[in-house]
């Protein structure tokens, strides 16, 4: 993680895959944060799974809160071993 980033550990609360776009979920955005694809920073195939534990960072846009980028932390966990 970069410093100056503000990041937010939350968990996915849902995911569609199809449609590329759900929600994560922290004490620190109790209404929840929208995420798109585009914003999963991970090899391979973007998608999120519900539960799934991650960090974010995320801005304040005109339909709500928005995730900016976002890491999965298993992802995390395998970079750091």
């Amino acid at each position: 993680m970069t410093d100056g980033e503000n990041w937010v550990h939350g968990t996915v609360r849902w995911f569609d895959t199809a449609k590329g776009f759900g929600f994560l979920e922290s004490p620190e955005y109790p209404n929840g944060v929208f995420v798109e694809y585009s914003s999963i920073d991970s090899p391979g195939f973007k998608t999120l799974s519900a539960g799934q534990p991650v960090v974010f960072t995320c801005e304040l846009r005109p339909r709500g809160v928005e995730a900016t980028a976002v890491r999965p932390m298993a992802l995390l966990s395998t970079a750091a071993a």
